[in-house]
């Protein structure tokens, strides 16, 4: 089964150190993407949206005391969650540029603290087995070729009854003849298409991401039940875009990710969004204080790490590089390729 290429990988990198750029005011790189206030404005609505989400899960008893976010990008809802929620964890995403932003939009967000950042690769997460008890990502799933073997990953850390939680991916839109890729400000002639009712049907998002290399997929709902095997619960909520029926479904059965057939054809026409609450069995047990030793472990050979004044391995004899406290825990020869001006001593 495919992952994420080293490419890919490398393009996420230089896409948001580029990005990052004009989105903290200085010097224009793209002018079809977000600026600081726009993304200001974008990361406020996400917080509105997550706030409900993780409000809802509480509602519904699940635990939320200790996360780890994937794909965090500039660490918007950790923040919510550490300071409003009380609850302690980690933000990673394997864009140490994106990690560093998150400085910036602190205090124009209204937050105070900054959460653990941590530098990884979401195939290959530098976490225990069974040991973390909730695990979420926004937006994140759809970079990859197919998100199974990132939800295997998942799984493998999910604490026993611990959640892991998604939203905002897309469902494959079946009539889209995509002729270019529409970048994330419309430009004129695309929102005049917009306006008439065309553009869903003949474009696609993600045309900056994807000219860096950075994968922009949509799966169909095979692939989606495929991955969503790996738990042992799911919950599904299947959402048309922008709107339509909606469809809420459990797993239960092989051939189990059937929406409602007016949700169906919603989907056929329009695409849409996929959301899912999972569970792995067992009892969970109670967690240990030291977020560092207890947590975390080696990229390369999963043993757990040490972390006195720097982070390592005593197995691989490898210390793992921090800029501005954000450790980087990638496999050695990772490291090397991804970001050649730091070193593992």
């Amino acid at each position: 089964m495919k992952i994420q290429s080293l490419k890919n990988k490398l393009g996420e990198i230089s896409f948001r150190q580029k990005i990052a750029s004009r989105q903290t005011g200085e010097k224009l790189k793209y002018k079809n993407e977000l600026d600081f206030r726009q993304r200001l404005e974008e990361l406020k609505k996400r917080i509105k949206k997550s706030d409900f989400d993780f409000k809802n899960l509480q509602k519904r008893g699940f635990d939320l005391s200790f996360y780890l976010e994937i794909g965090s990008e500039n660490c918007q809802r950790a923040m919510l969650l550490e300071e409003k929620f009380k609850t302690k964890g980690f933000a990673t995403d394997i864009s140490l540029e994106s990690l560093k932003g998150a400085k910036d939009f602190l205090k124009p967000l209204g937050f105070k603290k900054l959460p653990q950042r941590i530098v990884c690769d979401a195939s290959n997460l530098p976490f225990t087995d069974s040991s973390i008890p909730f695990i979420f990502c926004y937006q994140t799933l759809h970079h990859f070729p197919n998100p199974k073997p990132v939800l295997e990953e998942i799984y493998r850390i999910l604490a026993p009854n611990g959640s892991f939680f998604f939203s905002e991916e897309p469902v494959k839109q079946t009539l889209n003849l995509p002729l270019w890729r529409r970048p994330t400000v419309l430009r004129p002639w695309e929102k005049l298409l917009k306006c008439v009712g065309i553009l869903l049907f003949i474009s696609r998002i993600g045309k900056t991401e994807v000219e860096h290399g950075i994968l922009e997929e949509t799966f169909p709902l095979t692939t989606w039940q495929k991955a969503l095997d790996v738990f042992d619960y799911a919950e599904v909520k299947i959402e048309p875009y922008p709107r339509g029926p909606q469809s809420t479904i459990k797993k239960n059965g092989k051939e189990w990710l059937k929406p409602k057939f007016p949700t169906n054809v919603f989907i056929f026409l329009l695409g849409g969004g996929i959301s899912a609450i999972c569970q792995k069995k067992g009892v969970l047990t109670k967690l240990k204080q030291n977020l560092i030793s207890s947590f975390l472990c080696c990229p390369k050979c999963k043993q757990k790490l040490e972390s006195k004044d720097r982070i390592y391995c005593k197995k691989c004899n490898i210390h793992y590089p921090e800029i501005t406290n954000i450790p980087i825990l990638l496999k050695p020869q990772d490291l090397k390729k991804l970001y050649p001006n730091l070193k593992n001593v």
